[in-house]
């Protein structure tokens, strides 16, 4: 039997905008139930972001982007069964014509570690970022929450913004990561506001020094001022994060670790397990050509 080529096997497929017509097919095809998750998390905010490859009414591929912005990241996933025939290739190509199309400049993927994915991805241009650790947390939770922790108040936006731009500025310097102190903008204060039920701040004598972002059973971000640091506020404000989120229905708590950031030890004595190992990549994006 003659061997199918990329090129043969490209030619009975087809990449097509997603519709919920697929949505059955498309949670058939993503077997990892990390990417599933992931993915279907995406879906509910950018349906429009999301390229299927299809050979008939088949799924063999989903390609979906997180938003058009000038830097976004992207999930990129082949069946199994399906892979090492150029399919990722083709795939991977229309994702970032639509992406610099919408006006996308830079783009990321983070996948599990492993040296195929890394060799797909550096073979097509990205380069290495950092790797990050996903944590789980499912108790035992507090009982209370700490004193001092409130919601987030729009007239704290300078001094959230402040923890937050330095906090992970020093991290990402010390993990090697390229990193500028990132300034105040209205984008942030902004969303800031829209999240300020899931936003938290601990303040000690009036002074804020730490603050939390949670996104349903994520703590998206969690930091403490830099000179503010190993005196326990991560812990309490943490502790109060855990807390609120086990009052709204949560059994499990996620969150991502920079590998090299101290912070991934400090998780995991307050109980949060490693669960997989991510390695992000990046690429500087060609405009579309008119």
């Amino acid at each position: 039997m003659k061997k199918q080529t990329p090129k043969e096997v490209s030619l009975m497929t087809s990449i097509i905008p997603y519709t919920p017509s697929f949505k059955e097919g498309l949670e058939t095809l993503l077997e990892d139930s990390f990417v599933r998750a992931d993915v279907q998390k995406n879906l509910l905010q950018h349906e429009d972001c999301c390229l299927l490859l299809v050979e008939e009414t088949k799924i063999l591929g989903t390609a979906l982007f997180t938003g058009k912005n000038k830097k976004t990241s992207f999930t990129l996933y082949i069946h199994p069964n399906h892979r090492r025939k150029g399919l990722g290739t083709l795939l991977l190509k229309a994702l970032e014509d639509k992406m610099a199309l919408e006006g996308v400049e830079e783009a990321v993927c983070d996948f599990m570690v492993h040296p195929r994915e890394e060799a797909f991805l550096t073979a097509h241009g990205y380069n290495y970022w950092f790797q990050s650790n996903y944590m789980t947390f499912s108790g035992p939770f507090p009982k209370r929450p700490p004193i001092h922790m409130i919601s987030y108040e729009e007239a704290a936006y300078l001094d959230t913004h402040q923890v937050f731009a330095e906090a992970f500025h020093n991290m990402r310097t010390l993990v090697g990561i390229q990193s500028t102190l990132e300034a105040p903008s209205e984008e942030e204060e902004e969303y800031f506001a829209e999240e300020k039920d899931n936003l938290f701040l601990l303040k000690d004598q009036g002074e804020l020094v730490s603050c939390g972002l949670i996104s349903g059973q994520e703590i998206e971000t969690l930091a403490t001022h830099p000179s503010k640091q190993k005196r326990g506020y991560g812990q309490r404000l943490l502790e109060g994060l855990l807390y609120t989120m086990h009052q709204r229905g949560h059994d499990q708590v996620t969150l991502w670790a920079v590998e090299g950031n101290p912070a991934k030890i400090f998780y995991e004595t307050m109980g949060f397990q490693v669960q997989r190992l991510h390695t992000l990549v990046q690429k500087r994006l060609m405009p579309p050509t008119l």
